[in-house]
C-alpha cells in the first residue's frame, strides 16, 4: 500500500521498486553496500519489491506440496531462512522444487537470493518467491558473517503457530483459550496401550483401564492451533487421574468448573509434538508438555536470545 500511495505521489513516474527504495529510505532502512552490493537484511525486506537481494542460512525445509491451479499444475518448495536480523519464508516452485527434493538445499546450508519478489502471505507474513529471472546461490562465497545454525535455531526455539506446517515437529508456547472436551478410551492396565474391542495386542484379553484425550486450543499471538493431550500429560494438566475424571467429569460444564478451579484458562504452557492434519485443519498432537513454565528458565531463555540479537 505504501509503495503504490508513493507511485501515486509521484505520478506513476518510478518504478515499484524505484517507490519501494524511497519508502526504504523515509523509514531508515539501509540497503548493505560493500562485497553483497544491495543486500537487504531480512528485518528490513518491504512487500513489493520485486528485485530483492537476500543471504541467510537455511534453518528448515517444509514438505514439498502439489498445487493446481485451473489447468496449471506444479510443486511448490520453501524453507525458512534467518541472517544476524532475522527470518523469512522462501518459496521456490517447479524445476526449483528439485533442490529440496534431491537433497541439494540441506539445514545449514548458505543461500543467496538474487531478484526475490517478496510479498505477504494471506497471514500478514513477509515471504520472498523466486521468480523466473531470479537466481539461487547455495553455499556462495561472501565476506558477510550470517550465524551459524545452532544460534539461528535457539532464536527460534519456540516455533510461530502461524508458520507450522504438517508433518512437522514443533515446539510452540502459548496461552489455554479454550477447553473443548474430555474424552476417555480403554487402555490396558499393564501396558496403557489402547485397546481394540477389549483385547490388548499384547497380553490379549484384560479388564480394561480407562485413558483420556484432552483437546485444547493454544494461542500464541500470532494464531491458534489445536492441540490433544493424551493419557498422563492430560492428567498432569487437569491434575486428575483418569479414573477419578471419569466419575467426576460428566458433562462440558464441570469440565469448565475443573479448569476454573486450576487456573487454566489464560495459563501459558510449552508443548512439543507433531503437527497433523484433521478434517482439512492443522492441529499438534503432544508428545511433552510443560504444565508451568518456570520463570526463572524463561528469563535465562530470553537473556540468551538478547544477548544472540545483539539488544
Amino acid at each position: 500500500e505504501k509503495i503504490e500511495s508513493k507511485k501515486k505521489e509521484l505520478y506513476g513516474l518510478v518504478s515499484d521498486e524505484g517507490a519501494a527504495l524511497i519508502v526504504a529510505n523515509e523509514f531508515g532502512i539501509k540497503i548493505t553496500k560493500g562485497i553483497e552490493v544491495g543486500r537487504l537484511q531480512i528485518k528490513n525486506l518491504i512487500p513489493g519489491l520485486k528485485k530483492a537481494n537476500i543471504l541467510g542460512r537455511v534453518i528448515k525445509i517444509y514438505p514439498v506440496r502439489r498445487f493446481e491451479k485451473g489447468k496449471i499444475r506444479g510443486e511448490v518448495g520453501s524453507m525458512l531462512i534467518g541472517d544476524e536480523t532475522g527470518k523469512v519464508r522462501v518459496v521456490i516452485w517447479d524445476e526449483r522444487v528439485k533442490l529440496i527434493k534431491e537433497g541439494k538445499i540441506k539445514v545449514g546450508d548458505l543461500i543467496r537470493v538474487v531478484n526475490g519478489s517478496v510479498k505477504e502471505s494471506s497471514l500478514g507474513l513477509k515471504e520472498v518467491h523466486l521468480r523466473r529471472n531470479s537466481k539461487l546461490e547455495i553455499n556462495p562465497e561472501t565476506t558477510v558473517k550470517i550465524p551459524e545454525l545452532d544460534k539461528l535455531e535457539k532464536k527460534s526455539e519456540y516455533s510461530e503457530i502461524c508458520r507450522l506446517e504438517e508433518g512437522v515437529d514443533y515446539q510452540i508456547r502459548g496461552a489455554i483459550v479454550d477447553i473443548l472436551g474430555l474424552n476417555f478410551f480403554e487402555i490396558c492396565p499393564y501396558c496403557e496401550k489402547p485397546l481394540k474391542g477389549g483385547v490388548c495386542e499384547i497380553h490379549g484379553k484384560v479388564i480394561p483401564s480407562y485413558g483420556m484425550a484432552l483437546p485444547l486450543i493454544i494461542d500464541d499471538g500470532t494464531g491458534n492451533l489445536r492441540v490433544v493431550l493424551f493419557g498422563k500429560r492430560a492428567e498432569r494438566l487437569l491434575e486428575i487421574e483418569s479414573r477419578k475424571a471419569r466419575k467426576a467429569i460428566r458433562t462440558r460444564r464441570d469440565l469448565i468448573e475443573l479448569a476454573k478451579e486450576r487456573n487454566l484458562l489464560g495459563r501459558e504452557i510449552v508443548v512439543s509434538g507433531k503437527v497433523v492434519r484433521k478434517r482439512g485443519n492443522l492441529e499438534m498432537i503432544a508428545s511433552r508438555v510443560i504444565e508451568r513454565p518456570s520463570p526463572t528458565i524463561e528469563a535465562y531463555r530470553l537473556l540468551r536470545l538478547l544477548k544472540q540479537t545483539g539488544v
